[in-house]
């Protein structure tokens, strides 16, 4: 159903967060992904480490380090330095040490750590969107649909979530903190410009 005339002045804190392109990506061994080891690892990273030890990820892209690691996936790899201010600043998340590694170098970096998301999950409302309607050049109209919203209730105050268990959504807080700091090679994108 269209939302026009709601007050979605709730979401206004919320962004969806993800590495940047131009970041080095990593991954983990295909046998983990198949496993499920990735989402168990965005849920419950720390349990996982605990057990295991720190979580191996491989450079397939030859870029630079830099504070925030392309994944392909929803799992955010960040640096020392965005941890030291991230325990002050925000809440939602544990970390959880990570090894980056490359085929031919061996261990690149043991500086890395993951951000398990532990507070809460959101469920996505996809009955609930803003429309904006644009003019064609040929005179004819289309509709698009944006926002991603949630049940209010499902929130609980945590600056780091999970919608649908899988997109990292964050509060405005982390935001300007990660402005504050000039934290590198990351997109925030507010929820109300998200295409559905």
């Amino acid at each position: 159903m269209g939302s026009q005339g709601l007050d979605f002045s709730f979401y206004d804190n919320f962004y969806h967060l993800i590495p940047d392109w131009r970041s080095m990506q990593v991954e983990m061994r295909q046998e983990d992904y198949i496993s499920g080891k990735c989402l168990e690892i965005l849920r419950r990273g720390h349990e996982i480490v605990e057990k295991e030890g720190a979580i191996e990820f491989w450079r397939i892209r030859n870029k630079g380090l830099s504070d925030v690691l392309t994944t392909g996936s929803e799992i955010l790899i960040v640096s020392s330095r965005v941890i030291d201010f991230g325990e002050v600043w925000v809440y939602g998340w544990r970390k959880f040490k990570v090894v980056i590694k490359d085929k031919k170098k061996g261990v690149i970096s043991e500086g890395y750590w993951g951000i398990s998301v532990v507070s809460n999950i959101l469920r996505s409302r996809w009955d609930l969107y803003r429309e904006i309607v644009e003019e064609r050049l040929d005179g004819t109209k289309k509709i698009r649909r944006f926002g991603w919203y949630f049940e209010p209730e499902d929130w609980d105050g945590s600056d780091f979530n999970l919608l649908d268990g899988i997109s990292l959504i964050v509060t405005k807080r982390v935001k300007d903190v990660f402005e504050k700091e000039k934290v590198k090679n990351i997109s925030i994108k507010s929820v109300h410009d998200i295409s559905v």
